[in-house]
């Protein structure tokens, strides 16, 4: 009995993942072009180069993005922070 629930567990599973249902992550819209930037550069910090850009002006926020990530991904988020913050 449980052999029998657990097949059709797996099989439930494989033909949703078939029936064309992507994870919500695989569908996210990629996020707009960065503006030019007032200002970049790089540093280089204990073997790294580490380059930068400067957007807005006011209190600085800095923004870092994730392993695999680039500066790219903060499309989305840099409109909503240059009219306040560098």
């Amino acid at each position: 009995m449980r052999l029998a629930l657990v097949l059709i567990c797996v099989l439930a599973a494989h033909a949703t993942a078939q029936g064309g249902t992507r994870p919500r992550w695989e569908t996210l819209p990629m996020p707009p072009a960065l503006p030019e930037p007032d200002d970049r550069g790089a540093v280089d910090v204990e073997g790294a180069r580490i380059a930068y850009s400067i957007y807005g002006k006011g209190e600085p926020v800095l923004l870092l993005h994730g392993g695999l990530g680039n500066s790219g991904h903060f499309g989305f988020q840099l409109p909503a922070l240059v009219d306040r913050f560098q």
